[in-house]
């Protein structure tokens, strides 16, 4: 069974069923009974949810429930068009019932107003509230939640907040609404300004925002805002730099005037060196490569595949780029065919020097170097070879750092 019970708040404390100052009262049933009040008028309503499923609320005063006394104000049977509840509230002889399951399948979402004096239905109304940001609702996913009504204590003015749910499961988003009175919309669009933030950059409860289901690559989506992507959510991004690998904050800024934003991914992990990746996003989907960020002083090394019978003799030593301070920097040991002007790797466009660059790297094996060149278009190409004995000559040594611009 549930009782009706009472207890005054104390911050950190643990109440048990018989002690810690909680009170028991008299309910007056055996159903299954859901409490409201209403402080300003010493009310309380019962709703009681009957073994045909009908809803039947009961006014009552709150003086006379403390004092064990039976004696009901008013009575509303609820019609069964309306029977899905979440949530009701009252103010004096007025119910504000909420109502309407997930997505109205099958009961739309609708706040009707009841009145205790005759049962009688006073008004209803559909309530399609909640969108996001692109007129739609998160995730596809709408379902009402709660109400509650307001009276201002200086002016007896009032409002009625009704919530919603929107968003996939694990991406909740809790959104409140309010019917103002004239007097009360000022008073809130008031509040609201003092502290008003232009962008919904996190969830109430101060945690990152989730990504909507069924997102298909980060380039599609650009609403401003810090949100977080768990592991296996990063492998169905076709355009995510380093999928599977770990859950990743997505920063996204404020848009330019034209409309293109920064998006920004950071690794979550602990136990390796923070990585941090960013582009920019153009506002008809057009995104720039991303490009590492150094936050260790470390240098953001990835290896360079090679081509054209060009071979890493050496597993520790592959051949590999990083990119800093303008700086390309390229190292490793490579075993390249002996033929002129071979191109045996081609770095990406965020790794290429404004200008060709010519180096001389030694060879193994023998005294020589090889001329090796860094192409404006990526190529890094191995020509003659100067050495001591040439039949000897074996791997190439890269050791370079070139001036991007």
């Amino acid at each position: 069974g549930n009782d009706l019970v009472r207890f005054p708040y104390t911050a950190g404390a643990t109440l048990n069923g018989g002690s810690g100052g909680i009170k028991r009262y008299n309910k007056f049933n055996d159903y299954y009974t859901i409490p409201v009040i209403d402080r300003e008028n010493g009310f309380i309503a019962f709703r009681m949810r009957l073994k045909d499923d009908t809803s039947l609320v009961e006014l009552r005063k709150l003086s006379d429930v403390k004092k064990g006394v039976n004696k009901v104000l008013g009575k509303v049977v609820i019609p069964n068009d309306l029977f899905y509840l979440q949530g009701f509230t009252i103010d004096g002889y007025d119910l504000y019932w909420y109502t309407g399951d997930t997505n109205n399948k099958t009961y739309p979402c609708e706040l009707a107003l009841f009145s205790f004096k005759d049962g009688s239905l006073k008004k209803r109304i559909s309530c399609d509230f909640g969108y996001g940001p692109d007129g739609k609702y998160e995730d596809g996913f709408r379902e009402p939640e709660s109400i509650f009504l307001y009276k201002d204590p200086k002016t007896g003015k009032k409002s009625l907040f009704a919530g919603v749910v929107t968003g996939a499961v694990g991406k909740r988003l809790a959104k409140v609404y309010a019917y103002h009175s004239k007097e009360n919309a000022a008073k809130f669009g008031i509040d609201l300004a003092q502290g008003y933030q232009g962008y919904k950059l996190t969830q109430n409860n101060g945690y990152s925002n989730r990504l909507p289901d069924g997102l298909k690559s980060l380039k599609e989506f650009r609403r401003v805002g810090f949100y977080y992507m768990l592991t296996t959510e990063t492998k169905t991004l076709s355009d995510h730099p380093d999928r599977g690998n770990a859950g990743w904050w997505l920063n996204i800024a404020p848009a330019d005037r034209a409309g293109s934003v920064i998006q920004t991914l950071t690794r979550n992990s602990t136990g390796r060196p923070i990585k941090i990746l960013t582009r920019v996003v153009t506002n008809d989907g057009n995104a720039g490569e991303w490009s590492e960020i150094s936050s260790s002083g470390n240098l953001p090394w990835a290896n360079l595949p090679l081509k054209n019978g060009a071979k890493n003799p050496d597993s520790n030593f592959r051949l590999q780029f990083a990119v800093q301070g303008g700086f390309l920097f390229v190292r490793g040991r490579v075993t390249i065919p002996k033929k002129d002007g071979v191109d045996f790797a081609t770095l990406p466009a965020s790794a290429r020097p404004q200008k060709n660059a010519f180096k001389s790297c030694p060879v193994a094996g023998t005294t020589g170097e090889r001329k090796i060149v860094f192409r404006s278009n990526g190529n890094i190409s191995a020509h003659g070879l100067i050495a001591k004995n040439e039949s000897n000559a074996t791997y190439t040594y890269i050791d370079e750092i070139i001036k991007l611009d």
